[in-house]
């Protein structure tokens, strides 16, 4: 499992003192704001997170060696990471990235219907895009459908008939 998963993206600076305003892709801009250390861009350069606040739903980040207006927006439109340690996750939750290309499987039957490689947040829950041979199809992430979740590994399903025949 990777070390650092994506948690955002740098908009743009904030004010004239180097501070960042950060899309959060996390639960909440607070779990951005409450990190001791972010790593930005491909090459994940890390930043002690010295000031960390949460306004107009966005992550406000002072971080150390980012004094200015000018190195904040040298930043902007890099994607953020944080390392999985610092990260809160419930019991029994998971990380998204952590079910990338784990096999949907039938929990009667073993059948593999394909691999999951995509994850959609739809309008009543997040849907899954699970790819098979002849192509794509979305399942719903609710309770009628998961059966179990081994993240890394494999989502076992229970579907209607018809669902996901296509893949």
């Amino acid at each position: 499992m990777e070390q650092y998963l994506e948690a955002g993206k740098v908009a743009t600076a904030h004010g004239v003192r180097g501070d960042l305003r950060v899309e959060s892709w996390c639960d909440s801009p607070k779990v951005l704001a409450e990190l001791k250390c972010i790593y930005i861009g491909k090459e994940k350069t890390a930043y002690k997170v010295q000031k960390g606040s949460v306004h107009r739903g966005m992550a406000l980040l002072h971080l150390e060696g980012i004094e200015d207006r000018d190195a904040a927006l040298a930043l902007k439109d890099k994607t953020v990471y944080a390392d999985r340690s610092e990260l809160p996750l419930a019991e029994g939750a998971y990380f998204v990235a952590d079910m990338m290309g784990a096999d949907v499987v039938d929990a009667d039957s073993g059948h593999v219907y394909g691999r999951i490689t995509d994850l959609i947040e739809g309008a009543a829950s997040l849907l899954y895009e699970v790819t098979g041979e002849r192509g794509s199809a979305l399942l719903p992430a609710i309770p009628q459908f998961v059966v179990r979740t081994e993240p890394g590994k494999a989502l076992y399903v229970r579907v209607i008939e018809g669902l996901l025949d296509e893949i």
